[in-house]
């Protein structure tokens, strides 16, 4: 009865042991791609990258805008100076 009950406890407590490292474990994982969880889903990275393509398009037309509107100032200064 002695050995059943070290047995029986052993095994209990391993279990518990177990149970919360596994739940540790499970509390550390980081945002997708972050060097915690480096791993991610093609559809994941398509929509990441997008999203900053979409950023640098608009920054690139708002720069043309600019360089149009000092283009236009320029031709403007060089006129009135002839």
């Amino acid at each position: 009865m002695g050995k059943r009950l070290i047995l029986v406890t052993a095994v209990v407590l391993g279990l518990v042991i177990g149970f919360a490292a596994g739940q540790q474990v499970q509390a550390n994982t980081g945002e997708p791609g972050s060097a915690t969880d480096p791993l991610v889903s093609e559809s994941y990275v398509k929509a990441e990258v997008q999203k900053q393509v979409n950023q640098l398009q608009a920054k690139v037309q708002e720069l043309q805008a600019k360089a149009a509107a000092l283009q236009a100032k320029v031709e403007e200064l060089e006129k009135s100076n002839r």
